[in-house]
């Protein structure tokens, strides 16, 4: 996965340095396609998507060997689940940190589960959220809405807003944003305790 994404780098320099879509090259790879697909519908850089895209290029890889895949890759996760599962958020100083999670039903999934901050990790963040959790029919999806919805939010009187536009992009089901002592969720989405 990784090797296809460097080999397009190199062959359109933009797609590793764009903060928002860009026009795409035709026969890409399915995985940069689902990156500039992702970064259209969110309004943000395909490799915004990268994380997610990797997560899922990876567990569909492996699907026939297994009935129950999870991938984590930094935040962002691709799942296929048999059982229940709790998913815990990890949100900086927040404390709602480690103590809340996202119930996933096995019906649900296939899915991408994404997270994105501007206090935790090294990503580039133009928001101030401690964590945007974003649940998507797929995982580039879900890394590029979460990070373009965590570039909206300044202050907790953008949380609501923020979530309402990650709800409004097409396969999104689910949003939650965490700022200091403030979250907001809506959509399909189940909390769980966890602390």
């Amino acid at each position: 996965a990784r090797s296809q994404i460097r080999n397009h780098i190199a062959l359109q320099h933009d797609f590793l340095t764009a903060l928002s879509p860009i026009k795409r090259l035709d026969g890409s790879p399915a995985i940069v396609e689902s990156m500039y697909r992702a970064a259209e519908m969110a309004g943000v850089g395909p490799m915004a998507a990268v994380a997610g895209a990797i997560a899922e290029w990876v567990g569909r890889t492996i699907l026939e060997m297994s009935e129950e895949i999870i991938v984590e890759n930094g935040g962002d996760i691709w799942l296929r689940l048999k059982a229940p599962a709790v998913i815990g958020l990890y949100a900086g100083r927040s404390q709602f940190s480690s103590k809340i999670g996202i119930m996933v039903k096995p019906e649900h999934t296939p899915m991408g589960i994404c997270t994105s901050s501007a206090t935790v990790g090294h990503s580039m963040s133009f928001g101030k959220a401690d964590a945007v959790t974003i649940c998507a029919t797929d995982a580039a999806l879900a890394d590029a809405v979460a990070t373009e919805t965590c570039n909206r939010i300044q202050s907790e009187d953008d949380l609501t807003a923020a979530i309402r536009f990650a709800l409004s992009i097409e396969g999104v089901n689910g949003a939650l944003a965490i700022l200091g002592d403030k979250i907001a969720a809506m959509g399909e989405i189940e909390l769980a305790n966890t602390g």
